[in-house]
């Protein structure tokens, strides 16, 4: 592993548009306590310095500690669209949420034949360095209609929560039960159990349109709309309740850091 100035390294413009990685409060405290671990991965530039292909997180946090330097892995091997590749498998399977992932997984298959190819699933799981049934069970979250996937992407539903549903035929049933999980808090498992139950004609589901609250019934499309442009920004749910504004945050301390990130805290 080799060690390069901070200043000798930059972003690589080949980053989703808009897309400034930003180190979490957990990370920069590990750094200050024993130093960058995590090498950055980069490239030789032609003009000089080096192009970050992956984990910036760690050049950033080093930049923001005063560090004058980070371990790295010099990849000098490769042309401008597999560089270009590493940094977009780099930005998607740590930064974007379960179904941009599943979107991403499945537009990547086409490289090996697509879905349906024999084997496919299996030769991006290698490329990727992920487990087939990760990739697999992903992918498999698109086949969910389009509220729930919404519901997914903004975080109201974690992926696990929502597989349970993949397996009901009647998507009308299929929202039902996603509101019921996210209204009650259900955990995967707890999910799991009532989607068997349904299918089984063990319980009954209210159709959907009597599940939506009646706040959610009187708000304008103009409300609706900041609502949902508010949640896909900051990568949970976001309402608004009379005279208050609410995020709903569900997850780990991580996405928390996460969150009050994007909204400019830092802890």
């Amino acid at each position: 592993m080799d060690m390069l100035g901070t200043h000798e390294l930059k972003l690589s413009g080949s980053r989703p548009p808009g897309f400034i990685p930003q180190p979490t409060p957990s990370l920069l405290e590990r750094i200050r306590d024993h130093g960058a671990i995590e090498p950055v991965v980069v490239r030789p530039l032609p003009a000089g310095g080096y192009e970050i292909l992956s984990n910036p997180e760690t050049w950033l946090a080093a930049g923001e500690l005063e560090l004058p330097n980070v371990p790295v892995v010099i990849r000098d091997d490769l042309d401008d669209e597999q560089a270009a590749q590493v940094v977009q498998d780099h930005y998607v399977l740590r930064h974007r949420n379960p179904i941009e992932e599943a979107r991403y997984f499945e537009a990547r298959l086409e490289r090996f034949g697509g879905q349906k190819s024999r084997g496919a699933v299996t030769k991006l799981a290698f490329h990727l360095k992920r487990p087939r049934p990760y990739i697999a069970h992903a992918i498999r979250l698109l086949k969910l209609p389009a509220q729930i996937q919404g519901m997914i992407a903004t975080g109201e539903l974690s992926a696990g929560q929502a597989r349970p549903l993949i397996s009901i035929n009647d998507r009308a049933l299929q929202l039902s039960l996603a509101k019921k999980i996210a209204a009650d808090q259900l955990s995967a498992r707890q999910a799991e159990a009532l989607a068997k139950s349904v299918k089984s004609g063990d319980a009954e589901i209210a159709p959907a349109d009597s599940v939506t609250s009646p706040t959610t019934q009187s708000k304008s499309p103009d409300v609706l709309r900041l609502e949902r442009l508010v949640s896909q920004a900051i990568g949970t749910e976001f309402v608004l309740e009379g005279d208050r504004a609410v995020i709903k945050f569900f997850g780990n301390n991580e996405i928390l850091e996460g969150i009050l990130n994007k909204l400019g805290v830092r802890l």
